[in-house]
This record gives structure tokens, sequence and C-alpha cells, in this order.
């Protein structure tokens, strides 16, 4: 029986939102950050070090300091401020507190996760394989496991991850405390991604720095 018997009006409110900023850099933007972000690699991780598990090969995190970093950087501190600006957050001064490489080889996945002691992290996208083009993002409520019914379809309302489209050029910002992963690349080539977090600049030093040790170590290959 309809609900428009009983009711003049019915409405959903979104309460608790997660947001997640999607910026596709133009052509020539992206173009000119993968050609300089591709050197740097080839220089750093070729060859490719054989991974030990199943997991992704990160680089070193403080490739925001080299020439490599140029043209993303500024799209990067571009697309950064619009968020701080569509949040209303006064304080615009932020510091990067580590931009690192993800390189993943067919068959390969990035485990659940988040960024601690950071306000917002991004993953910008140099290639991606069909089959490898998602970025799955996980309900941050803890009680919505607690009772799960059968369901005929399941929404973004009800959904305990959703995924986003990735292509290359596409830009990913979200709030560092939100927890994702990357489902395995099944793809035929390399997914590669650069991966970026951002603190406010009176906190960053001290708290932002990534606490995990890169899989290509910071010796390996001239920059």
């Amino acid at each position: 029986m309809s609900v428009d018997k009983y009711f003049s009006n019915k409405s959903i409110a979104e309460l608790f939102p997660s947001l997640v900023w999607v910026y596709d850099l133009s052509p020539e933007t992206s173009a000119k950050a993968n050609k300089e972000i591709l050197g740097l690699l080839d220089k750093i991780a070729s060859p490719r070090p054989r991974p030990t598990n199943d997991l992704s090969l990160q680089t070193r995190s403080d490739l925001h300091k080299t020439p490599a970093f140029k043209t993303l950087g500024l799209a990067f501190d571009a697309s950064v401020k619009d968020v701080l600006t569509s949040l209303h957050i006064k304080n615009k001064q932020y510091l990067i507190t580590g931009t690192w490489a993800n390189i993943s080889e067919p068959g390969i996945r990035h485990h659940r996760h988040a960024h601690p002691n950071n306000y917002l992290s991004s993953v910008y996208y140099v290639s991606v394989p069909k089959g490898g083009d998602t970025i799955r993002f996980h309900d941050p409520r803890p009680q919505t496991h607690t009772l799960q019914p059968l369901q005929d379809k399941t929404t973004r309302y009800d959904a305990h991850s959703m995924t986003i489209n990735v292509v290359p050029g596409r830009l990913v910002i979200f709030h560092s405390w939100l927890e994702h992963s990357v489902d395995a690349n099944d793809g035929d080539g390399e997914r590669i991604s650069v991966a970026m977090n951002v603190m406010f600049k009176r906190f960053g030093e001290l708290h932002g720095s990534p606490m995990w040790e890169p899989k290509i170590k910071p010796d390996e290959g001239n920059d």
C-alpha cells in the first residue's frame, strides 16, 4: 500500500555524510605530470623490486620535495585549497606530510587502512589498467554490521563499502580517517598512483609523517 494515502510529504535526511572529492586534471596538465612522475620512477624503481607479498610496492614518502612533483604539486595545491574552502576551514595553511608512489602489478591489492595524524589524504592516478580502476571506501560507522537483513537491492544508504571509478589524471581527496582499500589489480598492466597526505601546518611536522617503511628504499636508484 502506498504511503501517499497517509502522508502529505516524505524526505530522507542525509546525516553525517562521508565526503570524497574527485578532480580530473586537464589533459595537458595530467600529461605533463605523468611524464614527470614516470621519469622519476624510471630512476628510483627500475627494475622493479620483487614483491614479498600481494601488496603494492611503495616508494619513499618525500616525492613532493623532488622536481618530478612540480606540475602535480600545483594542481594538488589548488584542489586542497578548494576542499578546505568548501569545508569552511578558516586556516588554509597546510603542510604536505608525505607523498609516495604506489606500483601494483597484476594481482596486487592494497589492504584496508586509514592515514593517521593527517587531515586530508588523496590519490592521483598515473596509470590505470581496465580491471584495476577503482578505489574502495569503507563505511566508517562501527555499528552498521550489527544487524544485516537480506535485501532486494543494496543502495548508497546501506552499503558497507563503495567504490569510485578512477582513470589516469584523476585526483581523489578524502578525510584521512576514512578507511579505504584497493581491490586486486585484474588488469594486464601496472597500476601506478601517487598518494599525498596533508595536515595543518602548525601540527604537520610533529604528527603527520607516514608510519610505514617503503618497499622501494630511498637508496635504490638516483633522482
